[in-house]
């Protein structure tokens, strides 16, 4: 008995962790503010580790109830569906269309490879890419797994980048890194702190942004709420929001029966996470224009920034209720 009152006091205190780094750091201004200043700029290299030790506490999350409010220019759709993700690069998700819940989409990755497909494509070919290929190839469509999976709190940041932080927005820190895309294109990630402490199901870090070398923003995800898991007692976003301002594109994303860490069997993880072979269903490599140096197939997605994103999955059988 006391061995599991340690274990959990123990995970509780991993969990809150984090949130001590920020009251450290912030002070609050007195009376009933909520205000809070910074006692001293914070170094990238201790919110690099902050956002490291969080991630480290998540291997997985499975998402039983995915809600999916898909919007381009003022049309919207409902959707809803199933996700999983599992270190390092393991990831799935999909939706069902609304009313006759048919399928829609299939959205996927590996240690090997990524794909997606879309119903509503014309024509709806699978599309898949290797990841080593991934520099040389067009994506017609924006919603990358591993940008998914970073939104998620599950990506650590490697050491030796090039990093430094803002504060000059009121009631944000930035971290900026200056990287590139995987096309190769300088580009800067920025991820965006809230100054203050987060309370409840406030989120510590409100938005992932991706901007170009001009300061464009090419995408965003914005964590608007967070949830804990009552099993490890890790905290993992609820609400997400993807936006996509050049295609007019954003998805809101509400996990539901959320679990963190539940172990994936071997059988399971292989059916979830390897490419499907859908019936009628013309495959294409990403890659093939660069090898062949040839163009999309007729009536294919076009390689843009964005795409049609408001689809979902019905094939693939996700976890069980």
């Amino acid at each position: 008995m006391r061995m599991r009152i340690a274990f959990a006091a123990l995970t509780s205190l991993l969990a809150l962790s984090g949130c001590t780094w920020f009251k450290e750091k912030f002070t609050s201004t007195g009376g009933n503010s909520n205000t809070y200043v910074s006692r001293e700029k914070p170094k990238p290299e201790e919110l690099i580790a902050y956002l490291n030790d969080n991630a480290r506490q998540i291997d997985s999350i499975v998402v039983q109830q995915l809600d999916v409010d898909a919007r381009r220019g003022v049309i919207p759709i409902g959707l809803s569906g199933w996700m999983a993700a599992q270190k390092p690069r393991n990831f799935r998700m999909g939706a069902k269309l609304p009313g006759s819940g048919g399928p829609a989409a299939d959205i996927g990755s590996n240690d090997r490879e990524f794909w997606f497909w879309m119903s509503k494509a014309d024509p709806p070919y699978l599309f898949y890419c290797s990841h080593e290929e991934t520099r040389h190839a067009q994506l017609p469509f924006p919603f990358h797994p591993e940008w998914v999976m970073e939104a998620l709190g599950m990506a650590t940041i490697p050491s030796g980048g090039d990093f430094r932080v803002d504060t000059r927005n009121r009631g944000t820190i930035e971290l900026i890194e200056n990287t590139r895309s995987l096309q190769g294109q300088p580009v800067q990630k920025i991820t965006v702190f809230n100054s203050q402490t987060a309370a409840g199901t406030q989120p510590q870090v409100i938005a992932r942004r991706l901007v170009d070398e001009r300061g464009k923003e090419i995408a965003v995800a914005r964590i608007t709420e967070m949830q804990r898991d009552p099993r490890t007692g890790v905290t993992i976003p609820k609400k997400i929001s993807f936006e996509y301002p050049a295609e007019r594109i954003s998805l809101l994303l509400t996990l539901d029966q959320a679990t963190v860490n539940q172990p994936i069997e071997s059988t399971t993880a292989q059916n979830w996470f390897t490419r499907p072979y859908l019936d009628g269903v013309q495959s294409y490599d990403l890659a093939t224009t660069r090898r062949q140096n040839s163009a999309y197939p007729t009536g294919a997605v076009r390689p843009t920034s964005g795409g049609n994103t408001a689809a979902g999955l019905g094939i693939l059988r996700g976890p069980r209720r």
